[in-house]
């Protein structure tokens, strides 16, 4: 095998551990990426209208494990469509992949969970108050001299010896406090998608072809 063999070989392979990795984005994307991607190390590793070894070799360096690679435009997908959509949904996704690449994606992910959850508390209580009254609301409870306890959200029955404090008030509270919730955790995401959306096209659009933005 001569030198050019060589070199689209290493291409081949390197494309072919890629492909599978690819395979939650829509396969029309992940073909354009692949056959971007190949042109791409085609023109950095040709010399003279041959493609050079060593020049494929150190251009698959920097674009580094392929599993890696795949992850990062799954990244950029899920960005580009939570941002257009706002959907918690995909802003969880993304922020529970952000996630597992940088600590800054972990407090993102520790604060969807936070304002998502006291959204859904808020919410679930203000809509379920009118058909379980009984069961839901804020009972406080004193259980030592110096500790009171405090239960929120719906039980089987009232906790004994508790004193429920907020009533019907707890409809429009829920409410209030919800919709706050999940509009600040929705804006607040957003803004990191941007920030992320910003950084990925400033320091790898070199390598990125194909991402849909």
């Amino acid at each position: 095998m001569n030198a050019a063999a060589r070199a689209e070989h290493a291409i081949d392979g390197y494309l072919e551990r890629l492909r599978p990795a690819l395979s939650a984005l829509p396969a029309a994307q992940a073909d354009d990426i692949v056959k971007e991607l190949r042109s791409h190390l085609i023109d950095t590793a040709e010399v003279d209208n041959q493609l050079d070894p060593q020049r494929v070799a150190d251009a698959i360096a920097r674009l580094g494990d392929p599993a890696t690679l795949a992850s990062a435009y799954l990244m950029d997908n899920l960005a580009l469509r939570a941002q257009t959509t706002r959907s918690p949904l995909l802003l969880l996704r993304l922020a529970a992949l952000w996630a597992t690449r940088s600590l800054e994606g972990i407090g993102a992910l520790v604060v969807a969970f936070f304002g998502y959850g006291t959204a859904l508390i808020g919410l679930g209580c203000a809509l379920l108050k009118p058909f379980t009254p009984d069961r839901i609301g804020l009972w406080i409870r004193q259980v030592a001299p110096d500790d009171i306890s405090y239960q929120l959200g719906r039980v089987s029955a009232p906790p004994a010896d508790a004193r429920e404090l907020l009533g019907w008030y707890i409809i429009p509270l829920g409410l209030v406090v919800g919709a706050i919730a999940f509009a600040a955790t929705t804006r607040y995401l957003l803004g990191k998608v941007r920030k992320y959306r910003r950084i990925r096209d400033r320091d790898t659009a070199w390598m990125m072809p194909g991402d849909g933005t």
